[in-house]
């Protein structure tokens, strides 16, 4: 008889002699509705078994019932060398520093190989805290998640509620087996750990064993002499989110301040923002579009990047050169409007590099406008050089789209522009007019915020949506004091 599983979690548990486990387990009375299945597969196979110890058993005992009782201690003899044979088999792996769970030095005897070094490991706290977890993988409810009631309603305080699963959560992987490839990781890395115990590169390569980026978690050395020079920059790797802004997707905002402000007419003098613009390399044919809104005022105003570039190779002959400028781009604004006959002013910079750049736009009445793109020299390191900065103005006095504007937009299309692709961040309304080398301070620290003087920040940053630079993904607004929602 074929028992039939269902493969749905969490399986049912059933009695022994109920017709479910019959049917799985089955009989070798020939007799029984149940015969076959699992024991008498198990039992042909023992039959089949040419190198079964009961085969050394001469006939002549065999064949007296007498020595049944004999023949069962030699079964005995046969499952215990079985299981020595299992971990005799596995004295050769041992040296086999595979970090693979299932490669290598058994992820059984690991624990006690790093031992023998004289090394303490801490054991799993669901081995003794729930079973199901430590060696199954679910929950006691037959969940995948690795902790129990955090899907459905609201946990308890101090666990989140997940409502999405991703792709991930849908495999099942034992509390065990995460903690024993932990230990392998050790285990393979051991010689060089114990070369460099005490330092700080030590304990890096153990926290790397862990799975511990040093985005999420550096270590920092303090005292000794000091560096070769007296003047050095300080690289620390950077770890952070940020909106991704492909297809149609864009961002709105209202741009008419709360009158609390006291800004001039209700609006900001300045807009800083950071974007990523989609890499163009020496083999494409440039960016996805050549023209792309970046921000635009509903009153008129906007802002474009456009690619000018050749983009990559310069010609198909033997000997082609690569356009020195096939990333570079004009940074457009258009003051009043986009249009034949507008004016506007540009920046040419390499803003299809791949780097992050910090584009700042102030406005002052009687004045006119200022444009200003800064990127630094590397992303993911905190370092103190500005490694590209441009800066140009645009006369202009009198009222203008930027006092009447009611509402902000980044990426929406705009003809002749069409979407921007590539990452936005660190969006930030100031009700004053910031300085170059205050803007220079947030290009190098873009998650730090400054004003005009010495804490005049809270009274001036209007608004501002991190996006993601302070690894919190939400569309809220850190300084909620603009009328109107923030909508992603």
């Amino acid at each position: 008889m074929k028992a039939n599983w269902s493969v749905t979690l969490p399986h049912t548990l059933y009695p022994t002699g109920s017709t479910r486990v019959a049917g799985w387990f089955v009989s070798l009375n020939e007799g029984s509705i149940y015969y076959g299945g699992q024991i008498s597969s198990a039992s042909l196979y023992d039959e089949n078994n040419n190198d079964a110890l009961l085969n050394t058993i001469p006939s002549y005992l065999v064949e007296d019932p007498a020595n049944e009782q004999y023949q069962l201690f030699i079964e005995m003899i046969g499952q215990h060398f079985d299981n020595v044979w299992t971990y005799t088999k596995d004295v050769t792996n041992r040296f086999d520093a595979d970090n693979r769970l299932d490669y290598g030095i058994s992820k059984d005897l690991v624990a006690d190989a790093i031992r023998e070094f004289g090394i303490k490991l801490y054991s799993n706290n669901y081995d003794q805290d729930d079973l199901y977890q430590a060696f199954l993988g679910i929950t006691s409810e037959g969940s995948t998640f690795p902790v129990a009631n955090i899907t459905g309603s609201s946990p308890a305080e101090g666990i989140d509620l997940v409502t999405n699963a991703i792709s991930a959560s849908n495999d099942i992987i034992a509390q065990n087996d995460v903690l024993k490839r932990v230990y392998k990781r050790i285990y393979h890395n051991i010689p060089y750990l114990l070369k460099t115990k005490g330092t700080k590169a030590g304990l890096r390569a153990l926290i790397s064993t862990f799975g511990i980026s040093n985005t999420i978690l550096d270590v920092k050395e303090y005292g000794g002499s000091p560096k070769k020079s007296a003047v050095y920059k300080t690289q620390e790797n950077i770890y952070n989110y940020y909106l991704d802004m492909t297809g149609s997707q864009s961002v709105q905002t209202d741009f008419e301040l709360n009158t609390d402000w006291s800004g001039s007419y209700n609006r900001p003098q300045t807009v800083m923002f950071r974007m990523k613009p989609e890499t163009v390399h020496t083999s494409s044919f440039g960016p996805t579009n050549n023209i792309q809104k970046v921000l635009s005022l509903n009153s008129g105003l906007a802002l474009t990047l456009e690619y000018t570039g050749s983009s990559g190779i310069v010609g198909s002959y033997s000997g082609a050169v690569v356009d020195p400028e096939y990333q570079f781009a004009n940074l457009k604004l258009f003051p009043l409007g986009q249009g034949s006959g507008k004016p506007s002013i540009a920046l040419y910079l390499p803003f299809f590099n791949g780097n992050w750049w910090s584009v700042m736009v102030n406005f002052v009445y009687g004045t006119g406008y200022t444009l200003t793109a800064k990127s630094k020299n590397s992303d993911y390191v905190a370092s103190s050089a500005i490694q590209y900065s441009d800066t140009t103005t645009f006369p202009l006095s009198g009222l203008n789209p930027w006092v009447t504007a009611t509402a902000t937009d980044f990426g929406t299309a705009v003809a002749p522009a069409s979407h921007f692709s590539g990452g936005l961040q660190e969006v930030r309304y100031y009700t004053s007019k910031i300085l170059d080398d205050t803007f220079s301070y947030y290009t190098l620290n873009p998650q730090s915020y400054v004003g005009t003087g010495i804490n005049t920040a809270p009274e001036e940053l209007a608004f501002r949506a991190a996006l993601g630079s302070e690894l919190y993904t939400s569309s809220i607004s850190i300084h909620p004091k603009i009328s109107g929602s923030w909508q992603v």
